[in-house]
């Protein structure tokens, strides 16, 4: 596939218009090839080689950077990206893991399920949580209505 977009890229002096797609597919498809790794990474503290992914972001990185020094720093900067949003959603990674661990496979329906009950169990839980800060408001409203009508 990269052969492929090899030829529809502008070299040097070229417009960029109408290559758009292009670069953010190579950045969303980097991020993907890095993100198993920086998962391992921050389960483990440390990853496997994982050669062949390397050598994708590489040639990846090739199509939009002439230069190996930007190459790295994108590569970099998708690994970053990639942690990022891993840790964003840790939750998520956990139950997809627990479920892989209970079903040894998982089909597009169960990841799309487990994916879901998280998502649905995050967010009852973050309005849990907003309302919880909102009874101490309404608390703290309370007294200070009550002291306001005390006569000084």
């Amino acid at each position: 596939m990269i052969e492929q977009i090899t030829s529809l890229m502008p070299r040097d002096g070229d417009t960029r218009d109408g290559t758009m797609e292009i670069y953010a597919h190579v950045h969303a498809r980097t991020v993907e090839l890095c993100s198993g790794s920086e998962q391992e990474k921050l389960a483990f503290g440390d990853a496997w080689p994982a050669t062949d992914d390397r050598r994708q972001e590489r040639a990846l990185a090739g199509l939009i950077f002439s230069s190996l020094e930007a190459q790295d720093a994108f590569i970099v900067a998708c690994g970053a990206e990639a942690r990022e949003i891993l840790r964003r959603h840790a939750d998520v990674v956990d139950a997809l893991a627990a479920a892989l661990v209970e079903h040894r496979t998982l089909g597009g329906a169960q990841i799309d399920d487990t994916i879901g009950r998280t998502i649905a169990a995050r967010q009852l839980s973050q309005e849990y949580e907003r309302r919880r800060v909102w009874r101490k408001i309404e608390a703290r409203a309370d007294k200070f209505n009550e002291q306001c009508r005390e006569p000084v």
